[in-house]
């Protein structure tokens, strides 16, 4: 589907309060398309790309729209949301697993409060494929506690229910809960705080099972709700009331 579309469902069908994209950055218009290409699909100038429609669909008080990218591929240390971020992370300066220089391109490239843009782990027990010594960025550090200090220090939220229900899933539930992997980061040093998305990869935004991220925010604004998260003050629920 469409940024437009998604947005739309989430709004109007699901009734949810927010909805982040976070489109693949490694996929973006292909792994051959040029860096311009994959910018146009992103941040335009195309009205129909991601920033500009949830810029459009942005209403304070009544819908928050946020975009970001999920960096990286599962094989070189599993997915990292970046949100809100006006630019395409360009492979030529961030490769393909290179969490370090992640988090270099981060500090230069804000969002739009100008500050450090919030980093989220994606399904972190996802995928067999990944190797311990690689995951987000383990291999990048020089050792574990170089690893901690900066990617801890750069990580706010994990993603710990995952996944669009399929036909064997009992209804309303997330097919992938990761909470024990929660506590295994939690007890590595992390401190981050749990969310649950659906992952959709089908026209089914909000609607397809009962997982939310619950954000505790003073207000219904894009603004209010990154500080949030940047602040950890997040919950993951399986429970859509």
């Amino acid at each position: 589907g469409t940024p437009e579309q998604a947005f739309s469902i989430a709004r109007d069908v699901a009734k949810l309060d927010f909805l982040a994209l976070t489109e693949h950055n490694h996929l973006l218009g292909g792994e051959k398309a040029s860096s311009a290409k994959r910018k146009s699909l992103y941040a335009g100038p195309p009205d129909n790309a991601v920033v500009p429609v949830a810029n459009r669909f942005n209403a304070d008080g009544k819908f928050v729209a946020l975009y970001g990218q999920e960096y990286s591929s599962m094989s070189q240390g599993n997915h990292v949301n970046v949100f809100d971020i006006a630019d395409v992370i360009d492979p030529l300066d961030v490769p393909n697993g290179r969490f370090d220089l992640l988090l270099d391109w981060m500090a230069k490239h804000h969002d739009e409060d100008n500050l450090t843009p919030v980093l989220q782990f994606n399904h972190p027990g996802l995928d067999l494929r990944i190797s311990a010594h690689v995951q987000y960025g383990r291999d990048d550090f020089g050792d574990d506690a170089g690893w901690l200090s900066h990617m801890g220090a750069a990580t706010s939220l994990i993603e710990i229910l995952n996944g669009e229900a399929g036909p064997h899933d009992p209804p309303g539930r997330s097919p992938q809960v990761m909470e024990q992997d929660y506590r295994k980061y939690l007890n590595l040093g992390f401190h981050l705080a749990p969310t649950g998305d659906q992952d959709n990869h089908k026209p089914d935004w909000g609607t397809v099972n009962d997982t939310r991220t619950a954000i505790l925010a003073p207000a219904l604004t894009r603004s209010a709700l990154l500080a949030a998260m940047r602040q950890r003050h997040v919950y993951a629920s399986e429970d859509k009331n």
